[in-house]
């Protein structure tokens, strides 16, 4: 059982066990949608979630409330927790949010922003495994995409990840790799220009000739580049092939 500190204890619970214990209540969205969830799961994946279910605070006793988180991305989390698995394909993801259309032209474009929110999610709340697990996905699917990044991916980006985030820095790197002037013919990504943030545009400019340059000697991006791993082994595993299905055009 998670203790009372808030440390968390050494291995994940398992169902069975936790399922002993006791149910927590988290309120996400606008919609107010309740979700009961089991207390030693939750905090052991989340030191935020185990300090607020643990703490002196109100919502040891009556839940924490999320107003500002979108339920689609808690419904990953949640399917997350109890799974351990991380839905990789379009269809998939979009059915487990529940707020995206997969029958959509757009739908492999606004599954990869909500991952991307889903990133956020697991770094705001100190989730640690989830947010690295969704991290390395998104990387996959970004690197495999031809083009340019779309900017609303840029914006929410900059926007909300940390400056030293790997995601930021591929971004940049997938413009200065792919990016060519007649992919903004589109008037949607036209009208963003003006909200492309500082930051991006001073790295593309400053990143620009050597992420050329180093495409010239390898000829493409890694992605094992920009994720995250917790070991040498690790990283040899991510080297294998992954099932995607988001080699698309931009």
């Amino acid at each position: 059982m998670t203790d009372t500190k808030g440390d968390s204890p050494a291995a994940p619970p398992l169902l069975s066990t936790a399922a002993l214990g006791d149910i927590v209540t988290v309120t996400v969205g606008p919609e107010k949608k309740q979700y009961k969830i089991y207390k030693d799961l939750i905090c052991y994946h989340s030191e935020y979630f185990r300090k607020a279910f643990n703490g002196p605070w109100k919502e040891a006793e009556e839940g924490v409330v999320l107003d500002d988180v979108e339920v689609g991305v808690f419904n990953i989390f949640v399917d997350w927790l109890y799974t351990q698995t991380i839905p990789r394909q379009t269809e998939e993801w979009a059915r487990i949010s529940g707020m995206i259309d997969p029958t959509d032209k757009h739908a492999g474009w606004k599954v990869d922003l909500h991952r991307l929110k889903a990133c956020v999610f697991g770094d705001r709340f100190f989730a640690p495994n989830f947010h690295d697990a969704v991290h390395n996905l998104f990387v996959d699917e970004l690197v495999a995409q031809k083009g340019g990044a779309w900017y609303e991916y840029v914006i929410f980006a900059f926007t909300n990840l940390p400056e030293d985030n790997e995601i930021l820095k591929l971004l940049v790197d997938k413009q200065c790799a792919s990016w060519s002037p007649s992919q903004d013919d589109n008037n949607d990504e036209k009208s963003l220009h003006p909200q492309l943030p500082h930051s991006f545009l001073l790295r593309y400019m400053l990143s620009h000739a050597e992420v050329r340059s180093n495409l010239v000697a390898s000829g493409k991006l890694e992605a094992c580049s920009y994720h995250r791993h917790a070991s040498d082994e690790e990283r040899k595993q991510c080297q294998k092939p992954k099932d995607t299905d988001t080699y698309r055009a931009r």
